[in-house]
């Protein structure tokens, strides 16, 4: 199955396709899911909420979710924007698990 998304433009007929789902998990799959759970839950939101702000579809949304797929730059973006965090601040997180010299940024 494959989810599209509308593109922010004049025209309503223009849509990017978005991966679907993959067929391999990845750990960083799995730790962006959790990234991305935790943000959300944290405003209360629910997927489609988050969804619908960010242009995309509520079943996408719960793939990413669930680490059944890595988002495109564009998607990390726009789920960062209405989320309020940054998205180096996001991939640093993911990233930790991985690389352990690079720590997530702490508030002080």
């Amino acid at each position: 199955m494959r989810e599209t998304r509308l593109q922010p433009s004049h025209n309503p007929w223009f849509t990017i396709e978005t991966m679907p789902r993959s067929q391999t998990i990845t750990r960083e799959a799995i730790r962006f899911a959790a990234v991305l759970r935790r943000l959300r839950q944290q405003r209360g939101w629910t997927i489609a909420k988050l969804a619908q702000r960010a242009g995309l579809t509520a079943t996408y949304v719960s793939i990413l979710e669930r680490g059944g797929n890595l988002p495109s730059l564009t998607v990390i973006f726009d789920l960062c924007e209405v989320l309020g965090v940054h998205p180096a601040d996001v991939i640093r997180e993911v990233a930790a698990e991985r690389f352990p010299a690079v720590a997530p940024k702490t508030e002080a």
